[in-house]
């Protein structure tokens, strides 16, 4: 299935839609992980072609979390299956990125 520009338009205004509901939450006060710069990342073209390992347009669930299984394993510098406070902040997510 070919997605036009208004058909790709669409479906991003949907999911922020959706995800905007949790961001809220987390902005009264909540125990949401979603920030606005988190959904503003992931609500981009940009990364959901990232994410799209077999570039059929659209991002199964498999595909989005094995996007996110990579990116544990880049933070994961050790490779001990954990993330400890100084791969987090090396990685840019928790703050400044300090190599």
């Amino acid at each position: 299935m070919k997605l036009t520009k208004p058909m790709l338009a669409l479906c991003g205004a949907m999911l922020a839609t959706v995800l905007a509901v949790p961001v809220q939450a987390a902005e009264e006060g909540g125990s949401n992980i979603f920030t606005k710069d988190y959904i503003r990342s992931l609500s981009s073209l940009k990364m959901m072609d990232m994410m799209d390992g077999n570039k059929d347009h659209m991002v199964s669930k498999e595909e989005f979390m094995a996007y996110q299984s990579r990116l544990f394993d880049m933070m994961d510098r050790n490779k001990d299956g954990m993330v400890d406070k100084q791969e987090w902040e090396r990685s840019g997510i928790g703050g400044k990125a300090t190599g």
